[in-house]
């Protein structure tokens, strides 16, 4: 779905908000800014991290709209909907077509675009918000399994090439401690790639956001934890059974909800020890004299990087 510019519907009339707004609606969020490209002066940025709320914000009305039509089950997630009906689906998607442009200026895909808009029966394999649903049975997309899985081979390259760099030390014994300073970082991401973690009170992570698939489409967490071993041999990272986390036991232990659970972290609740060891793992200086705040102020920077690499493998994962 394509936003074009129009003024939203805010409950408010402050004029504070509607500024507040408007700045972050505009503020590119690329990485690296280019005066030379015009402003774009439609829609929203791409990965605007409060492009949900304004979501919920501009469609509440719409939302209870859709949600009061007869013979339907309506869901949305920011612009990704779903509607189940009873009636010609086809007419019902015009009916939705003109009321998104005509009150709110959205426009929507075409009919008939693969992995845009479309219409067919429920018992027909269909695509929502990175699940795959066949036959009343929900499984992961497979774009979503190679979004992890190239997640996990660039983890190993990074491993790859800080063990090059570390072989070109010609002092033996810093040698030796840079290879094992980059197994141990290529291990810790590679585990909180599979495992996810609880932070700020959230759980995050690929395998909590497809924690609903069925038991029958479990064959794909087995894969995933057989390809984690295979591309480790491949980047020269010998493994064993012990060191690393399986994608199958974090989706049962995520489906028990069991805060006293030790496999999957919970950084809310780590030891100091545990947050030293890390920030020194990854060379951050003079952490034997930083104090308590000083220590969990940086826990928390480096943790929240790790945590939004996290949430990249899952995007994309409601296109389509």
């Amino acid at each position: 779905m394509r936003i074009t510019s129009h003024t939203p519907r805010l409950g408010t009339q402050s004029p504070e908000i509607r500024a507040l707004i408007s700045a972050a609606i505009a503020s590119p969020t690329v990485a690296f800014p280019d005066r030379s490209k015009e402003q774009v002066k439609t829609g929203v940025p791409q990965g605007l991290s409060i492009s949900n709320i304004l979501a919920e914000i501009y469609l509440t009305e719409f939302d209870r709209w859709a949600s009061s039509l007869a013979d339907v089950s309506y869901f949305r997630y920011v612009d990704d909907i779903l509607i189940l009906t009873k009636s010609e689906p086809e007419a019902l998607f015009r009916q939705v077509n003109a009321r998104l442009w005509d009150q709110y200026r959205l426009k929507t895909h075409e009919l008939g675009k693969i992995g845009k808009s479309f219409v067919g029966p429920v018992t027909e394999k269909f695509h929502f918000l990175g699940y795959e649903f066949n036959h009343r049975k929900a499984s992961v997309k497979v774009e979503s399994i190679r979004r992890v899985e190239a997640s996990i081979a660039k983890i190993l390259t990074t491993y790859k090439y800080r063990c090059a760099s570390a072989r070109a030390e010609p002092n033996l014994f810093r040698q030796a401690h840079l290879l094992t300073k980059a197994r141990k970082i290529c291990l810790w991401r590679l585990n909180l790639r599979v495992t996810g973690c609880i932070f700020d009170g959230v759980r995050k992570g690929w395998v909590f956001y497809f924690s609903q698939i069925d038991d029958e489409a479990l064959s794909q967490l087995h894969h995933l934890d057989k390809t984690l071993n295979v591309l480790a041999r491949r980047f020269g990272l010998q493994l064993e059974a012990s060191e690393t986390k399986s994608f199958v036991r974090v989706f049962h232990e995520a489906k028990r909800g069991n805060e006293a659970q030790v496999y999957i972290p919970n950084f809310d609740t780590t030891s100091l020890a545990y947050k030293r060891d890390l920030l020194e793992m990854y060379g951050m200086d003079h952490v034997a004299i930083m104090t308590e705040v000083q220590i969990d102020r940086a826990f928390r920077r480096k943790i929240r990087r790790e945590t939004s690499e996290l949430e990249e493998d899952i995007q994309g994962g409601s296109r389509g």
